[in-house]
């Protein structure tokens, strides 16, 4: 499972439409019609102002619906309408039109009759052609056609003065008309999953455009128009065909968020990290090997992601980005961590999962501010102690490491909820285990663990505990005062017996004991009333205890690979309750 989280959605977030808003508030008040339907609307034309008929499995509009002479707001969102009657544009009062989510393959020719048309959805249609007259909207502010089969705009487009919103992600775009360049007053241009390579030179006369996504197009080097685009903040430019990009890039001095995700990407300039304002940089899947040596300078980052490529040494300047909270670096060839790591004071998420790093410096202990930290599959094998001075730790993932021991200090990190410590070679555990009392979920399956101390019966907030995959011959009797327990995995020990305790486990719902040599279980399991799943396949079973019959939750019951007679078998079918499967 992936526990980071992906930049793009951060730029979905970071996006801001006026004429969202706007859409949103209406259409709050339009709902006090929604439950009304098109025929008791026409018989009240004139007084039908805010119109919602979203969700309606409307085929069509009749042609007297354009008696609704008043109308300013109209959602006819997600029916299945394929075209919009000519006398559709006669509707001379509307502002704000949403017809996305149906079948329309085209607009009314005429649609630039709607001289007080503001706002304009059509998004998740089957539109290829924008017809001429929709440069004549002169008060279109917003426009959204993403989805669609669009495969360019009128040459004249250029001229919606007022337009400060388009969406046009997700159509077939393989050039904008020049007259683009004069949407000086845009704001928001989404321009996502189109075949565009190059954007028009005046279109660095946006001065006013803050958001612009031309992630999934086919651009092999950043356009020249961007670099003009003095206001934007946000910019996409992930899943292209970027070699390079231009040390140019620090003219863009509000720049706060880049995705310059999947493209082919070998280093980053040195001028991108001297953008004051610059608080997000998503690199991941490129080609990077190393990063620039003065990549501390950006003093405001608090996001960098750059996982999925080719890094093998941090500049030692990483320590100077004192606003970082946030920083993946997984999957590069990573093999030692710099001592000026530990200055990164605010990280609280760290990912570092497949590298080479074969120990992490103990100046690790100043990063008191970590909440998720994720080691898995390096080559670590063993950890500082001044790890213990983490002690906002939540999440700890160190599994696939060569780990032999867990250090004492440990039990610092009270506040730990999850920690996987699963595929090492850890033989032992600490005593001071037993402080991690805020344990939910503990992961140490596949190592060589032959006890476990008595202090594990501590953990009275452990929800699932995987013990699978070891040597553990027996169970301290303070095991059972897990009284929290919901699943539990055993399989693959060497378990014989288990501790009279056990059944103490009351809250207890998936339990697995598989391939040990187990030869009884309790006579007093019947304690254990929540258990609904229950596998205890390969061991050394003939019997179960009659109590085995008063578990009424237990639905699943797995007994291949025991020593049961027929008899036996009919026996255990009788006793459980008739919706539990059983196997032998």
């Amino acid at each position: 499972m992936d526990r980071t989280f992906l930049f793009s959605n951060l730029l979905t977030m970071k996006k801001t439409s006026l004429t969202l808003v706007c859409f949103l508030a209406l259409n709050t008040f339009a709902q006090n019609m929604s439950s009304e339907n098109l025929e008791a609307a026409l018989k009240n034309a004139d007084k039908q102002y805010n119109l919602d008929l979203s969700d309606n499995n409307l085929s069509g509009l009749p042609d007297n619906f354009v008696s609704l002479s008043n109308l300013y707001f109209l959602d006819i969102s997600d029916n299945y309408i394929t075209f919009l009657p000519e006398n559709f544009a006669d509707l001379a009062h509307i502002a704000i039109v949403n017809a996305s989510g149906n079948r329309l393959n085209r607009l009314p020719e005429n649609i630039g009759k709607m001289s007080h048309l503001m706002t304009l959805s059509i998004s998740n249609n089957e539109i290829s052609k924008l017809p001429e007259s929709i440069c004549d909207l002169d008060s279109l502010q917003s426009i959204d056609i993403s989805k669609n089969k669009l495969q360019g705009f009128p040459i004249y487009f250029g001229n919606l003065s007022m337009l400060h919103t388009i969406d046009a992600n997700q159509n077939k775009l393989t050039e904008l008309p020049n007259s683009f360049s004069n949407l000086t007053g845009l704001v928001h241009l989404g321009l996502s999953d189109n075949d565009l390579a190059k954007l028009p030179g005046g279109m660095m006369n946006m001065s006013n455009l803050t958001y612009l996504n031309l992630a999934g197009n086919n651009f092999s080097k950043l356009p020249k128009a961007i670099l003009g685009m003095s206001a934007l903040t946000d910019l996409n430019l992930n899943r292209n065909d970027l070699k390079s990009l231009s040390d140019k890039i620090s003219e863009l001095k509000n720049l706060e968020y880049l995705d310059i995700d999947a493209n082919q990407l070998s280093k980053l300039p040195e001028a991108l990290f001297g953008l004051a304002n610059l608080s997000s940089i998503s690199a991941e899947n490129n080609q990077l090997t190393e990063l620039p040596s003065n990549v501390g300078d950006a003093s405001s980052l608090t996001i960098f992601n750059c996982k999925n490529n080719q890094i093998v040494v941090l500049p030692a300047s990483i320590g100077k980005m004192k606003s970082l909270s946030e920083l993946y670096i997984s999957s590069n060839g990573l093999v030692m961590l710099p001592e000026t790591f530990g200055e990164l004071s605010s990280l609280t998420r760290l990912n570092l999962e497949d590298n080479f790093i074969t120990e992490l410096p103990s100046t690790i202990g100043g990063l008191v501010s970590l909440e998720d930290l994720y080691l898995g599959g390096n080559q670590i094998s063993s950890l500082p102690r001044e790890i213990g001075k983490c002690g906002k730790l939540l999440r700890v993932d160190i599994s696939r490491n060569q780990l032999t021991a867990l250090p004492e200090t440990i039990d610092g990190l009270t506040s730990l909820s999850d920690l996987n410590l699963r595929e090492n070679n850890i033989s032992s555990l600490p005593d001071e285990i037993g402080a991690l009392t805020n344990l939910n979920v503990l992961e140490l399956n596949e190592n060589q663990l032959e006890r476990l101390p008595s202090t594990i019966g501590n953990l009275e907030n452990l929800t699932s505990l995987s013990l699978d995959g070891n040597q553990l011959s027996s169970l301290p009797e303070e095991f059972g005062y897990l009284k929290n327990l919901k699943r539990l995995y055993l399989q693959g020990n060497n378990l014989k017996k288990l501790p009279e305790s056990f059944t103490l486990l009351g809250n207890l719902a998936y339990l697995n004991l598989d391939a040990n040599n187990l030869k009884s279980l309790p006579d007093d399991i019947s304690k254990m009333t929540k258990l609904n799943y229950l596998s205890l396949e390969n061991n050394s079973l003939k019997t179960l205890p009659e109590s085995i019959g008063e578990l009424t939750e237990l639905r699943t019951l797995l007994l291949k690979g025991n020593f049961f007679s027929e008899k036996e078998m009919a026996r255990i079918k009788a006793l459980v309750p008739e919706n539990c499967e059983v196997k032998f």
